[in-house]
């Protein structure tokens, strides 16, 4: 497994010279650092936590009660913490205006032609909609993976074990394997 330090220190680097270049290339490289930090970081957690979350998984899988702190550790482990949760929302708010800007610029380039730039345009609204709406979709995935939680309260309902197990276990089965 790669130090993460290295990564870091690497994306740092990376991102100094995409914001003096602002390449294409540049841009992809620092995509692919993130990708790399994501998947070590995910890995991290995953051995810190893997012997933890298989307890649970049987745990739960027997019918066993949990706690309220286990319900807060599963919390953690799949979603992240609070303050996380809610920066992300109000980014995703953030891209639902920006979507609503879209569909307004989309009402207006409707109304306007039907000339070549119109349509080079519109791809390029198009883009822009499709990439905000895979953010938002992202968001509200995680908005009600985390709803779900808080619907559980300190009781684990059989209908909300089965979610726990799928999840635990995706959590914590590596996705190369």
């Amino acid at each position: 497994m790669k130090d993460l330090k290295t990564i870091i220190d690497k994306f740092q680097e990376d991102f100094e010279t995409t914001l003096q270049s602002g390449s294409a290339e540049s841009q992809e490289r620092l995509l692919a650092i993130v990708a790399e930090l994501d998947s070590v970081i995910k890995e991290r957690i995953r051995t810190m936590c893997r012997d933890e979350m298989r307890k649970m998984i049987n745990r739960l899988k027997n019918g066993l009660d949990i706690t309220p702190d286990d319900i807060a550790r599963i919390k953690v482990w799949v979603i992240g913490d609070e303050e996380g949760c809610a920066r992300f929302e109000r980014h995703c708010r953030v891209w639902e205006d920006e979507l609503k800007d879209i569909l307004e610029e989309i009402k207006i380039l409707q109304k306007t032609g039907d000339s070549l730039a119109d349509y080079a345009r519109f791809q390029i609204i198009l883009h822009r909609a499709s990439t905000l709406l895979t953010d938002i979709v992202y968001c509200h995935q995680q908005k009600e993976a985390l709803d779900q939680f808080y619907r559980m309260g300190s009781e684990v309902a059989p209908e909300h074990r089965a979610f726990l197990i799928k999840i635990l276990e995706k959590k914590s089965i590596p996705n190369n394997v």
